[in-house]
């Protein structure tokens, strides 16, 4: 037949009725069950079901090795309620096998609250409570919560199990809720982290701050190598993982956060002599000038074990030297840096700002915006003992439009994005453009309306 041809109704029909052929000729269900016996027709023990014409597989108790029988009930609405663990039990004895032994712990797996965090306080679970406690999956109950008078009634909420990302939601499965502890863990971390002193393997309550919480801990190495062991249990179908294939995963994991702690380390170094990292040849095994940062590294790697580790490795390995590499870890330096100013700025009772625009190589004006602020350092009493004067510059900002209400909305909402509050500003300062510094109309003018206190300099 044409393959871009239609199949017709006709030949559609003979397809329906050569399937149907086939089966019949499979065997019927009931011939794989055997009719019940006179001896044990009075013996027959039914489990209920809550659907009707259920064809149910029961096991009988055999008076002999000869009556084993397995029969088939077909409707199950009026058998008699038989407790299925006494009817395993029975059997166990009757074939004279060894009972199972489980925790007590685990009384009934199937309740999912048996294996709440709250009921192995300062207890060191054994691998066989690990492994039920992971095919059981995330604890992550959906509510209610119970609100905390001291934290103004504030609670956790499900939402916290997924997270928001540009691909879309995706699902926290560490996350975890205790309703006995009334507080979120983290079950990679509890279950298999080297140290289990923190927060996360105990239980947080802290509702106010937990989104940020998350997110950081989310990033940290100890979360990261509790989950890649905690993968490698879930991956495994023996009761544990072999333990020299766990502790060869912590210490890979740990060889290269070594590498990673050197690699950053010469970067700070080279950012804080606004030296380039790369030159124009970036392959190690051609010859050339390698550009600052591989220069480093080679040089480093003279004196470190680690670095020569990473160096003899072939072409081709993961050795985390690329430009692109080099260029997420400038971008996670600067935004962790940016965090850290943010705080101190959020934490400063008053700040001043600077801003000016300038156009870079391509004509795109950029708005320039300096903070100088004051860092108050406080005794163990709470007792302000020394204070320091910093100015720190926020970036740089294409300003798509030029007018004074416009780079305000600009600057307003780039304030409002950082989590800084405008109305500690106490000083402004600009150039002598009337559009910044214009008494009537100008920057400084809208800014004054906003924050009266924002006195402004030129």
């Amino acid at each position: 037949m044409d393959k871009n041809k239609k199949p017709s109704g006709a030949f559609k029909r003979k397809q329906r009725q050569e399937r149907e052929d086939s089966k019949q000729k499979l065997p019927k269900i009931d011939k794989f069950f055997s009719q019940p016996s006179a001896s044990t027709s009075g013996q027959n023990i039914s489990i209920d079901s809550d659907s009707n014409n259920v064809v149910t597989a029961v096991l009988v108790e055999k008076p002999t090795e000869e009556n084993s029988t397995i029969i088939a009930v077909g409707d199950t609405s009026a058998a008699d309620h038989v407790n299925v663990d006494d009817v395993c039990m029975t059997h166990i004895r009757a074939e004279g096998l060894e009972e199972p032994q489980t925790s007590t712990f685990f009384e009934n797996v199937y309740d999912k609250s048996s294996y709440d965090l709250g009921n192995f306080t300062n207890k060191i679970l054994s691998d066989n409570e690990k492994r039920q406690i992971l095919d059981m999956g995330p604890l992550q109950p959906s509510g209610p919560f119970p609100t905390d008078i001291n934290q103004n009634n504030r609670c956790f909420s499900k939402s916290y199990y997924v997270s928001c990302s540009k691909y879309g939601p995706v699902n926290r499965f560490w996350l975890c809720y205790s309703k006995i502890l009334d507080a979120a863990y983290c079950q990679p971390c509890w279950l298999f982290a080297s140290q289990r002193n923190n927060v996360w393997c105990t239980g947080i309550r802290d509702w106010k701050h937990l989104s940020e919480r998350i997110k950081q801990h989310s990033c940290s190495s100890g979360h990261s190598e509790a989950c890649a062991v905690y993968e490698f249990w879930k991956k495994n179908d023996t009761n544990t993982i072999d333990k020299e294939l766990e502790n060869e995963i912590r210490k890979e994991a740990s060889f290269w956060r070594m590498v990673l702690q050197r690699l950053f380390d010469i970067i700070l170094t080279l950012a804080k002599g606004s030296l380039a990292l790369r030159g124009h040849q970036e392959d190690l095994s051609q010859e050339g000038y390698h550009g600052n940062f591989l220069s480093v590294v080679e040089l480093v790697a003279r004196y470190d074990h680690i670095l020569r580790q990473v160096l003899d490795m072939p072409k081709g390995s993961t050795r985390y030297l690329s430009a692109t590499i080099q260029n997420e870890m400038i971008e996670t330096l600067g935004t962790k840096l940016e965090t850290h100013l943010l705080e101190q700025i959020r934490a400063s009772p008053f700040f001043a700002i600077i801003m000016d625009t300038t156009q870079d190589v391509s004509k795109v004006d950029q708005l320039s915006i300096v903070v100088r602020y004051a860092v108050i350092t406080r005794s163990e009493n709470g007792q302000p003992i020394d204070i320091e004067v910093k100015e720190v510059f926020l970036g740089f900002y294409a300003a798509i439009k030029h007018g004074a209400v416009d780079l305000v909305n600009q600057v307003t909402t780039l304030f409002i994005d950082k989590n800084i509050d405008l109305k500690k500003c106490v000083g402004q300062g600009y150039d002598g453009a009337s559009v910044m510094s214009g008494v009537y109309n100008g920057v400084q003018k809208h800014i004054k309306d906003i924050q009266p206190n924002a006195d402004s300099t030129s």
